[in-house]
C-alpha cells in the first residue's frame, strides 16, 4: 500500500541528490557512436571531470604537455580495451567549513564518508554492499584512519 514514485526515486540507492551516499552520486551516462563503439556496458565509476581528457583525443583536439588535468581519459574503459583498470581514487567535497559540509572518499571498491561536519565517519564496501545499507566503520578503524590519510593527501594536491 505504500506509494512508489520511481520517476523521484534513487530505489534501492541510499540518499538523493546533493548527498554523498551513492544514491546521491550515481549518474548514469550515455555513449554513442555509430561506427566507432558498438553497444556495452562499463559500471566502472568515473567522474564529471573525466569528460575533457577523454574527448578531446578522440576528437582530434591536440593536448599541450604542459596541461594537466584532474580527470583522466576513460576511453579505454569505455570501449572495453581496458577492462582491469588501476585502483581509482575519487573524492569529494561539499559545503567545507559549513555544519552542512559532506565528504566523501572512494579507493577501490571501499567508500568512506561523512555527511555533516559533526557526523560520524561512515564506511562501506561497495563491491559487496553497493546500497551502503552495512556500515563497516567499527570495525575497521585502521581502513578509516588509513582512508582520511588519503582524502587529506588529495585534498592537498587540489590546494597546491
Amino acid at each position: 500500500d505504500t506509494p512508489l514514485n520511481k520517476f523521484a526515486s534513487n530505489d534501492p540507492l541510499k540518499g538523493w541528490k546533493g548527498q554523498v551516499y551513492e544514491g546521491g552520486m550515481r549518474v548514469p551516462a550515455w555513449v554513442n557512436w555509430k561506427g566507432r563503439l558498438g553497444s556495452g556496458l562499463c559500471d566502472l565509476p568515473m567522474h564529471a571531470v573525466d569528460w575533457l581528457p577523454t574527448l578531446a583525443p578522440i576528437s582530434g583536439y591536440e593536448i599541450d604537455d604542459g596541461m594537466s588535468f584532474d580527470g583522466i581519459d576513460v576511453w579505454p574503459l569505455i570501449t572495453g580495451e581496458d577492462d582491469n583498470p588501476s585502483e581509482r581514487i575519487l573524492y569529494w567535497v561539499w559545503g567545507k567549513g559549513r555544519e552542512t559540509e559532506r565528504v566523501a572518499l572512494r579507493k577501490g571498491s571501499w567508500k568512506l564518508l561523512r555527511d555533516g561536519a559533526e557526523g560520524e565517519w561512515e564506511l562501506y564496501n561497495l563491491d559487496s554492499d553497493p546500497n551502503e545499507l552495512m556500515d563497516l566503520a567499527k570495525k575497521r578503524p585502521d581502513l578509516i584512519q588509513s582512508l582520511k590519510f588519503t582524502l587529506e593527501e588529495e585534498i592537498s594536491k587540489d590546494a597546491s
